[in-house]
């Protein structure tokens, strides 16, 4: 059976059926740049809060829009002293300790450092949580069919990616 509820389907239509010309235009806006699309806490190798040394898994990089990569952070960071609210979040959840700067921080310095429009994150944060909640599901299957690993099993990993998608939505 299918963990993504029927519910979902509104989050679906506004990720895949949104205007053709809009993703274009988003899309065309977007300077193109070597993106890791998957950078979360747990991909960044540092010593301290404030450094960056390294970043891990660049097998599936692309050149492409850096926001979805941003995207990708920003729904992977905990926010430093509130609860993990994603199994993702739960990954990196060092990023809930003092010192560690907020979802909002990290953005507003990326804007400062790139000089890029964030405006429009929160598209690229709820496909980052709609990717996250289809990565999971696919993992939860192959647990059900006996090839996964049981961290995957629990079918409320994949609601928690789809209710965190809807809060942002409902947010705008």
């Amino acid at each position: 059976p299918m963990c993504i509820k029927p519910a979902s389907a509104a989050l679906l239509a506004v990720l895949l059926f949104s205007p053709a010309s809009a993703l274009r235009a988003q899309a065309s806006a977007a300077q193109a740049a070597a993106a890791q699309t998957g950078t979360a806490p747990q991909t960044i190798e540092s010593e301290q809060p404030s450094r960056v040394e390294a970043v891990l898994d660049w097998e599936l990089a692309a050149v492409g829009d850096p926001l979805v990569d941003l995207g990708y952070l920003v729904a992977a960071w905990a926010e430093p002293g509130h609860a993990p609210a994603t199994a993702i979040e739960r990954l990196g959840a060092a990023s809930t300790a003092a010192g560690f700067p907020t979802r909002a921080d990290l953005v507003a310095a990326y804007a400062a450092s790139s000089g890029r429009d964030v405006g429009d994150l929160t598209w690229y944060v709820v496909l980052a949580e709609w990717k996250l909640a289809v990565l999971w599901e696919y993992n939860r299957r192959r647990v059900e069919a006996g090839r996964g690993d049981p961290y995957y099993a629990d079918p409320a990993h994949v609601t928690e990616f789809l209710d965190a998608a809807r809060r942002l939505i409902i947010a705008g």
